[in-house]
């Protein structure tokens, strides 16, 4: 599963469940580093954080088929 999106394809159900991995992968290898004082890892964990949640947040608001339906509550 390739991590970029090429021209020909298109986000799908399977791209954001790939995407997901990725980034929960890479919040996982980030939160074990002991450098939190560099600043070019400041900046990728804001992207883990806050910007890639917020894409896949809007990226499944505008296209619903793409998220999961809801947990039905009991």
């Amino acid at each position: 599963m390739s991590g970029t999106l090429l021209a020909h394809e298109s986000v799908t159900q399977d791209w954001i469940d790939g995407l997901i991995v990725r980034w929960k992968t890479a919040d996982d290898f980030i939160a074990r580093l002991d450098t939190k004082e560099v600043p070019q890892m400041n900046a990728l964990r804001r992207i883990l954080r806050r910007d890639l949640p917020a894409l896949i947040e809007e990226l499944t608001r505008l296209r619903p088929d793409l998220g999961y339906p809801p947990i039905a509550e009991h």
